[in-house]
């Protein structure tokens, strides 16, 4: 398993840090140092950097400047295929296609139902699929599809989403002919054993601490499938961890969590977050 060097993240635990892009945020910054391993069937922290990255780039409002993030990065193959309340970005260079789909957007009304459209549907081929996320993909699937028509030939497709946008990969990963890798960030369960066992690729989930996420909707009919990689409190990645260390590790942050924010409040900082699982 190959290492990154350490790269900062902004200790922002305030409720604006939480919502929105970070327009200063330096995405894709090490790409000449740490080149994609396309070929890649198991885990690679040098990917899940990257395609974080990306997912996290989905969210910058600017079309145009997500199109100039990637193409300095050495992508030279760029779409943005947005309807209504879905976006994913398509990014391709020599030897890999990667799709990254946006998560919620909390003031899009439109992505707040999708998240609670939770009914799980017959889909065609086999499986039940949450209601909500099948219909968000439905938006851009003839447009991402033609995309992929274009752009794909040849390139190793990788799918990558957080939040919701994790739930929309895994979807156009299990629908969409072609996948070679499947990294989610956060995401929540997407529909029963029967969907999960399409898929082509076993997929890998990156779950932070306390987040929340992954636990919806609640596991009744709803399965996670693929290999989970937990980032504990101590910073370190477990490979799917026990629900006992899982839980004494959510325990632990929510306390951690607590004092720092009793500590912003006692120096007048009333934006502080008390709940790990939200930060997380």
């Amino acid at each position: 398993m190959r290492s990154l060097d350490p790269l900062p993240l902004p200790p922002d635990h305030s409720f604006p840090g939480l919502f929105g892009p970070k327009p200063d945020h330096d995405y894709l910054a090490r790409v000449d140092v740490y080149p994609f391993e396309a070929d890649a069937s198991g885990w690679s922290t040098v990917n899940a950097w990257r395609l974080a990255d990306v997912s996290l780039l989905a969210y910058v409002r600017e079309a145009a400047r997500i199109e100039e993030v990637l193409h300095a990065a050495g992508d030279p193959d760029v779409a943005v295929v947005e309807r209504e309340s879905t976006r994913a970005v398509v990014a391709a260079d020599a030897r890999t296609c990667v799709v990254a789909f946006r998560g919620t957007v909390p003031e899009d009304f439109e992505n707040l139902r999708t998240d609670l459209r939770f009914t799980l549907d017959d889909e065609a081929g086999g499986g039940r699929v949450h209601r909500g996320f099948r219909r968000a993909f439905a938006l851009v699937e003839d447009d991402l599809r033609a995309v992929l028509d274009r752009l794909a030939p040849g390139r190793r497709v990788w799918w990558t989403g957080h939040s919701l946008g994790g739930a929309l990969a895994t979807i156009g990963a299990t629908l969409v002919a072609g996948a070679h890798g499947l990294v989610t960030f956060g995401t929540p369960r997407v529909g029963d054993a029967a969907f999960a066992a399409r898929r082509p690729v076993p997929g890998l989930r990156v779950v932070n601490g306390s987040d929340f996420v992954p636990d919806l909707p609640p596991p009744i009919g709803y399965v996670h499938a693929g290999t989970l990689f937990w980032i504990g409190p101590d910073g370190e990645l477990h490979r799917d961890p026990g629900l006992r260390r899982r839980l004494e590790g959510s325990w632990r942050g929510h306390e951690a969590r607590l004092r720092e924010a009793v500590g912003r409040w006692r120096r007048g900082e009333r934006a502080g977050v008390v709940w790990d699982a939200l930060v997380d």
